[in-house]
């Protein structure tokens, strides 16, 4: 049976399983005040969750159809519901490169760093030594290669 983790917040009083930790305890953006405002972030998957949903209602909703049929034409793909689930995919992974040690460990006192950082340390994502690098490069490198293999 997994480990589980107890929060010890009054937000997050039930275990929560450390596989599904590691993904709740990386952060995309942080509240401005933090913390004196209860140092607050907003998750990278619910981020990642978010965009994706927004470029599938811009897809929806906003974009001409003739739009919509030179991409799916692009993209070699039989239909416009295969289309707009990987637009909306890739659209949602692109900042991936959030999820990386160098971006997860620039927080500071101003952005509720420590207790962040303290969250990341329970769930086993200590980023202690990462070396800064741009999330965007990390992203382009990860969404290159996973367009790759996708083929």
């Amino acid at each position: 049976m997994e480990k589980a983790l107890d929060a010890g917040d009054a937000d997050r009083s039930a275990p929560v399983p450390i596989r599904l930790w590691r993904i709740w305890a990386k952060w995309s953006k942080t509240g401005k005040d933090a913390p004196a405002e209860g140092e607050t972030y907003h998750p990278l998957i619910c981020h990642m969750i978010d965009v994706a949903v927004v470029a599938r209602q811009l897809w929806e909703n906003a974009m001409p159809a003739p739009t919509r049929a030179r991409l799916i034409e692009h993209l070699g793909l039989d239909n416009e519901g295969e289309a707009v689930a990987w637009i909306a995919y890739f659209v949602g992974l692109h900042d991936i490169g959030k999820a990386s040690p160098g971006f997860q460990d620039q927080l500071n006192d101003r952005t509720g760093g420590e207790t962040i950082r303290g969250w990341m340390r329970e769930a086993g994502l200590d980023f202690a030594v990462a070396e800064w690098v741009a999330h965007g490069a990390v992203s382009a490198r990860v969404l290159g290669f996973t367009w790759r293999i996708l083929g």
